[in-house]
C-alpha cells in the first residue's frame, strides 16, 4: 500500500503522552515506507484528516489489550479501554459521528488498537514498544490491508 492505494491510516496519540505516542511512532515508520498515512496528535487532528472521502484506517494505543499486540477493535471497546477522560479530548466515537455529520461520510473506517497493557508508561514511550516498533508497525500494516 503506497500512496493512493488501499485505506489512508490515521495514527492518533499524544506526542507528550508515554506509550500513547506508540501510534504515531508506528505512523511514522509506516509513512517511512510509502504507506499514506495521516498523523494526529489529538482527535480534533482527526476529525480534519476525515474530511476528504475514503477508506480510513485508524490506529491508537489502547489500554486492556496485550501489551506489543495489534487487534482490530470497535471504537466502543477504544471508548472502554480508556480513562473516564480521553487524552485526546474528544474520545474517537464521537469524532467518526461528527465526521458523518460535517463531511461527506468517509468510505470504511476500521480501527485497529496497540496494546498497551493495563499499565502504560505516562512520561516516555517505554523502551520494550520502542523495541518492537518495527514489528508492531508490520502487523499494523497487515491488518490495515486485509479485508
Amino acid at each position: 500500500m503506497t500512496s493512493g492505494e488501499g485505506p489512508c491510516l490515521l495514527c492518533l496519540g499524544g506526542p507528550l503522552s508515554g506509550d500513547d505516542a506508540i501510534a504515531l511512532l508506528v505512523g511514522e515508520e509506516l509513512a517511512r515506507r510509502g504507506v499514506r498515512v495521516g498523523l494526529a496528535p489529538d482527535t480534533s487532528r482527526l476529525l480534519d484528516l476525515l474530511s476528504e472521502p475514503a477508506d480510513y484506517v485508524v490506529v491508537d494505543a489502547a489500554v486492556g489489550i496485550t501489551r506489543g499486540s495489534v487487534e482490530e477493535v470497535t471504537a466502543r471497546a477504544l471508548l472502554r479501554s480508556a480513562p473516564a477522560v480521553s487524552s485526546h479530548g474528544l474520545d474517537v466515537e464521537v469524532v467518526l459521528t461528527l465526521a458523518t455529520r460535517l463531511w461527506t461520510a468517509p468510505g470504511s473506517v476500521r480501527l485497529i488498537g496497540i496494546g498497551l497493557g493495563e499499565s502504560p508508561r505516562l512520561d516516555a514511550v517505554s523502551t520494550d514498544l520502542r523495541s518492537r516498533l518495527r514489528s508492531i508497525a508490520d502487523d499494523v500494516f497487515a491488518l490495515a490491508v486485509r479485508r
